[in-house]
């Protein structure tokens, strides 16, 4: 009986033999070339994406060609994406089917060319790096400022981010203010040594005078200008503005506490001083501490300590 079955199944593994042929390799060209037919300005990433939904990566293109040999039939699909993430419109993976010649054209993203001014606070015209960041992180660089201005031509995509990083790391601060939207960034205002002494000697001495309320705005255009170089330092300002808004409302405990990271916080009973506060100004209740509050509680503007 035994000696049965195993004829059986033989003539079966037999018979499916000849049904069931081994799928050969083949060689496959892919070409990327963008709207006007050539290849592109960067090389591009490919991946396959069978009929089963398996994900391969095949590789890089070299002068936008790859050439490569697997056993994928025609007709599965092809994913390409760009390493340029600036000038092509393609961030999602674009697909097509997979030929034996297989051509993939890139839309380039619509592009806009626009003036830039890097200047300092007294407007003078500041020598700066100007660099483009994508949302993941990809970093180009678009050339220097000429008499503190930039003209350029690049994607208006929104979702990028424009940075002028000052030449002169002594005289001037790569803070907040070095980084803006690409889509509405038109002028940078770079934060100089002489300007953020003005700001640590106007804290200081409305502390000793006991303006409570115009040290805390003080204090906390400090934190927002440092948070571009130096997180820690920028964290201390943001507790003192607390702890000096503390004093302005005569709050007894602390005025302040940590956060995850170590971020401070306003403490609960802040918190409810400043919607207090919002209310009875016709300000929006939100208790945060925007300018406008801030102002208000100062009593002046922060102009007036950076610009005299």
């Amino acid at each position: 009986m035994n000696a049965i079955r195993l004829k059986f199944w033989l003539l079966l593994i037999y018979a499916m033999s000849g049904l069931c042929e081994p799928i050969q390799a083949a060689t496959y060209t892919i070409k990327v070339v963008g709207t006007n037919g050539h290849p592109l300005r960067c090389e591009s990433w490919i991946w396959i994406l069978s009929s089963e939904g398996k994900r391969d990566k095949l590789g890089r293109t070299a002068r936008g060609v790859q050439i490569t040999q697997s056993a994928y039939a025609s007709g599965d699909v092809i994913q390409v994406r760009p390493e340029d993430e600036f000038f092509y419109s393609n961030h999602d993976h674009t697909e097509c089917p997979l030929n034996v010649e297989t051509v993939v054209t890139i839309k380039e993203a619509s592009v806009e060319a626009r003036t830039i001014k890097v200047i300092d606070d007294d407007g003078s015209p500041v020598a700066a790096n100007v660099w483009l960041e994508s949302e993941t992180g990809s970093r180009i660089h678009l050339g220097a400022t000429r008499d503190g201005e930039f003209v350029m031509s690049v994607p208006s995509a929104g979702k990028d981010l424009l940075r002028a990083v000052p030449v002169s790391k002594q005289t001037y601060f790569e803070d907040a203010r070095t980084s803006k939207w690409l889509a509405g960034a038109k002028e940078f205002k770079i934060t100089s040594d002489g300007v953020w002494s003005k700001l640590q000697q106007s804290a200081e001495a409305s502390k000793s005078r006991g303006q409570n309320g115009e040290a805390a705005l003080i204090y906390q255009e400090m934190a927002a200008r440092a948070k571009g170089f130096n997180r820690t330092q920028a964290y201390q300002y943001e507790s003192k503005c607390y702890e000096m808004l503390g004093r302005h409302f005569q709050i007894k405990g602390s005025a302040a506490s940590r956060g995850p990271g170590g971020k401070p916080r306003m403490s609960v009973e802040l918190q409810k001083k400043v919607v207090t506060y919002q209310k009875a100004r016709g300000l929006r209740a939100t208790g945060v501490l925007d300018y406008k509050t801030m102002e208000k509680i100062a009593g002046v503007s922060i102009g007036k300590h950076i610009n005299k």
